[in-house]
């Protein structure tokens, strides 16, 4: 296992990116993505999973500033799962 985590926090016009490493236990940004009304281009999220080969893939879940769902948190917790699977090969 490599100690690899990668971060992805959704939002409606860019989705916000970290790389983190368990040994040392640090996290740094990488440069955010851009998002159409909170839709990633998948492709690039393949490319960051095939290059850091994530041991986990952490997503974060949209809330309101007082904790409540908005509509992004639905749409993201129904789909992100599914999709982060088939963009890692089921790994």
């Amino acid at each position: 296992m490599s100690g690899t985590l990668l971060g992805f926090d959704f939002g409606t016009k860019s989705i916000g990116v970290a790389i983190g490493q368990r040994i040392t236990g640090t996290a740094r940004p990488l440069p955010a993505l851009k998002a159409q009304d909170g839709k990633p281009d998948w492709n690039v999220i393949e490319k960051l999973l095939k290059e850091w080969q994530p041991e986990a893939v952490i997503v974060g879940l949209p809330l309101n500033m007082d904790g409540t769902e908005q509509p992004l948190t639905a749409r993201g917790a129904a789909t992100s799962p599914i999709k982060f699977t088939a963009a890692s090969g089921s790994r």
